[in-house]
């Protein structure tokens, strides 16, 4: 089983106060089963590319400015969790929780986000072209000034969404729900590339036609 970068063994010296043992040869899952808890821990600038934390407790961990390219963070809660301009690309952060997490001007091109919890997350000018968001809930997510370009949206819950000046060419939004509870201004670029307008019929990209 694939071990945790030496780096992060390294950053664990001590976690709520406590001391905690000689982690150096343990994998991820034996970390995971001794629970130790990897809440409020500090990551910052550190590269954790390819890294397993899949399952981890890493709420209100501090990620600003990360390198977590092609992670894994499936199953991880990181609600609340700052994470400020980290990378993220082509990492695994499905069916994730990221309620309430920072994740201004992220880098999660071509991240996979498929039935995440992303409510009231803060996405705003992140980069999420071509990430797959099957299924994530985006309520009352900020993803103002956003990157969705290529983006697969489908069945995407977006309650209330904050999704003025979001790039969305190319989207897929077949089947998301609650748009017309979603915020939207004249800069929103549309998945047929046409700039939104009062009168825009959302349903032309949630119901498209069969032919």
């Amino acid at each position: 089983m694939k071990y945790l970068s030496v780096i992060l063994i390294l950053s664990i010296f001590v976690i709520g106060g406590q001391q905690v043992a000689d982690t150096q040869s343990w994998t991820r899952q034996e970390i995971v089963e001794s629970y130790v808890d990897l809440n409020g821990i500090s990551l910052i600038n550190l590269e954790l590319t390819g890294t397993d934390l899949s399952f981890a407790n890493l709420s209100h961990a501090n990620l600003r400015f990360a390198g977590l390219t092609g992670a894994n963070l499936s199953n991880t809660n990181l609600t609340d969790a700052i994470m400020w301009r980290t990378i993220l690309t082509d990492a695994d952060l499905s069916r994730t929780d990221l309620s309430r997490a920072d994740l201004r001007s992220a880098n999660l091109s071509g991240a996979t986000l498929t039935n995440a919890v992303s409510m009231d997350a803060d996405f705003s000018n992140a980069d999420l072209s071509d990430a797959d968001l099957k299924g994530v809930d985006l309520s009352r997510a900020d993803l103002r000034s956003a990157n969705l370009s290529g983006a697969d949206l489908t069945w995407a819950n977006l309650w209330e969404a904050t999704l003025v000046g979001v790039d969305l060419t190319g989207a897929d939004l077949s089947n998301a729900f609650s748009l017309s509870t979603a915020s939207f201004d004249n800069t929103t670029i549309l998945p047929n590339g046409e700039k939104w307008k009062r009168t825009t019929d959302m349903r032309q990209f949630t119901e498209p036609s069969d032919e």
